[in-house]
């Protein structure tokens, strides 16, 4: 099984949807974990893929496509479209897309400490847990040059009754 996380900065014009599409489609990706969503649904990405988003009420959620080859048992999402889960039976997979910014800080550490543990307390083991984590590793990964993006997406695969720092954590792929 082929996944990926893409932060798509709320893309919403059929072209860019057109070029997500063909990305997620030759990398021949299973389950694609997307931030930043804008949309509750999109027909282009519904020609290949079972569609689910949340927007929530600052209309830049999570969605996670997944194959129209594989059978999802059952979805759930929090009302601020921060996390989406979908459960295929022998793994569950959530899309996480933190609070970020110096003004929301608070609101980010709550939502870690608060919020995604609730969340994943219903959520059936084990969990595969991507998105946009707004969090640097240093300072250094603060600053960036004009024109330049971010790599990093960490992914986090294990059991989380004790908060997230359960698990293992692997660098994946932001955007095509």
């Amino acid at each position: 099984m082929k996944v990926t996380s893409i932060n798509i900065a709320r893309i919403s014009t059929p072209e860019r949807l057109q070029l997500l599409l063909n990305y997620c489609v030759s990398n021949e990706f299973d389950v694609i974990c997307l931030q930043e969503v804008a949309f509750s649904s999109c027909p282009i990405l519904e020609s290949r893929f079972q569609v689910f988003a949340s927007t929530g009420p600052n209309k830049a959620g999570t969605a996670v496509l997944v194959s129209k080859t594989l059978k999802v048992q059952s979805h759930t999402c929090d009302p601020d479209g921060r996390l989406l889960c979908i459960n295929l039976g022998p793994v569950s997979f959530v899309s996480l897309y933190a609070p970020s910014g110096r003004i929301f800080r608070d609101e980010r550490s709550t939502f870690f400490r608060v919020i995604v543990p609730a969340f994943l307390s219903c959520v059936k083991e084990p969990i595969v847990l991507m998105g946009d984590f707004n969090a640097v590793d240093d300072r250094g990964d603060r600053l960036r040059k004009a024109g330049t993006t971010s790599s990093t997406t960490v992914a986090c695969v294990g059991g989380f009754r004790g908060g997230i720092g359960a698990g293992g954590c692997m660098e994946g792929l932001t955007a095509p």
